[in-house]
């Protein structure tokens, strides 16, 4: 399994516990995950000038963790973003509130 399969079955795998946990259901990011497969739908995430609706209701639900921004940090995945678009996420999920401090 190569390093974008791992990312997409990751992604899929916080879809089900966000649905689970916070009860949210989102269809556009599974939709968007078909089409444009797991990098690209993180990237757009990601790139977004807004926080999308799953951030914001993951940060109503407590669970920034759950976010595509919090799993492009980890670093197995870092190698698959640019600088720039890891800074990003860093920074959405401060202003958010939570804390990086091992990251």
């Amino acid at each position: 399994m190569n390093l974008e399969q791992e990312l997409g079955n990751e992604m899929l795998k916080l879809y089900g516990i966000a649905k689970e946990k916070c009860n949210y259901n989102a269809t556009r990011f599974i939709q968007m995950f078909y089409k444009l497969g797991a990098i690209e739908t993180a990237k757009t995430l990601i790139n977004s000038k807004n926080p999308t609706d799953g951030f914001t209701a993951m940060w109503e639900c407590h669970c920034l963790d759950l976010t595509i921004e919090f799993l492009a940090l980890n670093p197995k995945f870092k190698e698959l973003f640019s600088n720039e678009e890891l800074a990003k996420a860093r920074k959405r999920l401060i202003d958010y509130g939570y804390n990086l401090i091992n990251s």
